[in-house]
């Protein structure tokens, strides 16, 4: 009995919303700056209720990528890993990553869609 409130308060305890345990949040918009040498990306984003946010998040050790849909098969996208040159001003973005209490995002993906050709 005594072994199953000890693993319930271990269960219940590590659910909690602490960072480490907390899901991954994904932000949509465009770069509004970016400081390399910090790693800091600010977007501005739609939020849940349409209104337009600030996104802060610190892109260090986040994965950058370039997607795009594949020519003949539009359902599948291809990646390729880039660099951070791509995070312009104006350039959409999706940032993917584990947000803060403070806020800040703490991204582990950053995804630069390419536009679709149109035919």
């Amino acid at each position: 009995m005594l072994a199953w409130i000890v693993l319930g308060s271990l269960v219940f305890g590590l659910s909690g919303s602490g960072p480490a345990w907390a899901d991954d949040v994904r932000h949509s918009g465009n770069v509004h700056s970016f400081t390399p040498a910090e790693g800091v990306l600010v977007i501005e984003a739609i939020g849940a209720d349409g209104a337009e946010e600030t996104v802060w998040a610190d892109v260090r050790d986040a994965e950058i990528v370039r997607l795009a849909r594949h020519p003949r098969r539009p359902w599948e996208w291809r990646e390729q890993r880039t660099g951070a040159h791509w995070l312009s001003s104006g350039t959409y973005v999706t940032v993917i990553g584990r947000e803060r209490r403070s806020g800040i995002v703490r991204a582990s993906r950053v995804e630069v869609p390419e536009p679709d050709d149109p035919q």
